[in-house]
């Protein structure tokens, strides 16, 4: 059995249910924990057979406390859609990331300046990454935090 809070982790680690997906399943099963957990025929309505099909065999084999371990490890923190500590302003956009990772004190950030979303393709050129690296430097060099879904690619490269 998994919590809201490790079925969300699990959502956020899936390619194929973003934001705007995942909002559906929570309208629809009323949990993360519930639409984590539901049976095909129920996932299908909303997320099609390819999709659904992928999604079950993620969950049959990703480790979510085993995920969780390793990103608290690093001393990132996960902060969930619905935490009182998620920005608000985020809140306000259509499609809110389904958890947003923190790394350091989640009390230091205000979330309301000095915040820059780095957002890129998860297969970057020579000259993608090394752009990223020294832009985001000289930003995070200003004060300036990083914020991004954590994906592939850009996002990790500004993460790093």
């Amino acid at each position: 059995m998994v919590s809201d809070f490790e079925a969300i982790v699990g959502f956020s680690h899936f390619l194929g249910i973003g934001p705007i997906r995942f909002s559906q399943l929570i309208t629809k099963f009323k949990s993360a924990n519930k639409a984590y957990k539901a049976p095909y025929k129920e996932l299908n309505q909303i997320l099609g057979n390819a999709i659904t099909n992928k999604f079950i065999g993620f969950r049959n084999e990703f480790n979510i406390k085993e995920k969780i371990k390793e990103i608290e490890n690093k001393n990132i923190k996960i902060i969930t859609r619905f935490d009182k500590k998620f920005p608000k302003t985020l809140l306000e956009i259509p499609d809110p990331p389904i958890c947003i990772y923190v790394k350091g004190k989640v009390d230091n950030y205000s979330f309301l300046e000095n915040y820059i979303a780095v957002v890129g393709t998860r297969n970057p050129t020579a000259y993608g990454e090394r752009a990223t690296k020294e832009i985001v430097s000289q930003l995070v060099n200003s004060n300036f935090i990083v914020v991004s879904g954590m994906a592939l690619g850009i996002d990790k490269i500004a993460h790093e």
